[in-house]
């Protein structure tokens, strides 16, 4: 009986020493938190457990002790690999879950880029291309004259030099024409200056419709417009000047009111600057008005 007693402590205490690395491992892998059936396979160890230890304390022999032994650790040993088949698994499932929730997470991403952010940069690019639109509208319109919407002295300057430039490098023609309306101070106090504006704006609505379209039309000030005429010989400028004499004094302003108009002409020379072609059809046109209504005057150096 002392030896059956001896031999179910034995037993025990390695169930016990068994057990406890079971339990160990099972920590070490969330064992405890596995499935009921995985658990259900300890109790299984266990009661199994009680069972050969009651045979032992009836009286088993050495050898059936020892075919215990081997099935408690074969049962350990099953659990325990179960246990750890159940844990990778587990592992594997939830990498396959995490995998598939990221690339949801990336579906929906492209999907809210798409519907989102494409036409909010589609809706700004528009409203870049519009303020630059607008930014040059605003540039051309501070060169422009809001009477007569045509370019004023600024651009004049610009677009002369430019001619001027090739004049020198390719040696082609340039003339300018200068105008004025004769008596345009009297038909404002006359008319009012209503009638004088309107004049002004029929007056240019027509100077461009006869001039060829190379050519460029400004208004410096007051009743004064400024024809730039590239290509253009000195005898072909006083052509022009001649042609537009004659349109604008055959034509009714306002419906009631008849004009006339002097010109100043002066060819570019080399040498010559915007300023000094100014300078020089400025005095063409004082000498075309001294001459009297609708004269047309060459500059000196012409």
């Amino acid at each position: 009986m002392i030896n059956n007693t001896d031999s179910i402590q034995e037993e025990a205490d390695n169930f016990n020493k068994t057990l406890h690395e079971i339990m160990l491992t099972a920590k070490k892998e969330d064992f405890l938190n596995k499935t009921v059936s995985e658990q259900t396979d300890l109790n299984k160890v266990a009661a199994d457990f009680l069972s050969k230890v009651s045979a032992i304390a009836i009286g088993t022999d050495n050898f059936e002790k020892l075919k215990l032994k081997q099935n408690i650790e074969e049962k350990i040993e099953e659990v325990h690999q179960n246990a750890k088949n159940s844990f990778t698994r587990r592992i594997k499932m939830t990498a396959k879950a995490g995998y598939a929730i990221l690339i949801a997470i990336c579906l929906l991403m492209a999907v809210h880029y798409y519907f989102s952010f494409t036409p909010l940069r589609d809706r700004l690019k528009k409203l870049i291309n519009d303020k630059d639109k607008a930014m040059r509208t605003m540039r051309e319109m501070s060169h422009r004259d809001p009477l007569t919407n045509l370019p004023g002295r600024t651009k004049f300057y610009e677009e002369s030099q430019r001619e001027i430039s090739a004049v020198d490098r390719y040696g082609t023609d340039l003339s300018i024409l200068k105008l004025d309306i004769n008596g345009f101070k009297e038909i404002n106090q006359t008319h009012g200056q209503q009638v004088g504006d309107k004049i002004l704006s029929e007056l240019s609505r027509l100077l461009r419709k006869n001039l060829r379209r190379i050519d460029s039309l400004y208004r410096l000030s007051g009743d004064k417009f400024i024809i730039l005429a590239p290509h253009t010989s000195g005898t072909n400028a006083h052509n022009l000047a001649d042609k537009l004499g004659q349109i604008i004094a055959q034509n009714d302003f306002t419906g009631k009111i008849n004009i006339t108009a002097n010109f100043g002409i002066a060819h570019c020379q080399p040498g010559d600057d915007s300023d000094a072609l100014l300078k020089r059809v400025d005095s063409a046109l004082i000498t075309s008005k001294q001459n009297g209504p609708g004269n047309i005057s060459f500059s000196i150096d012409t």
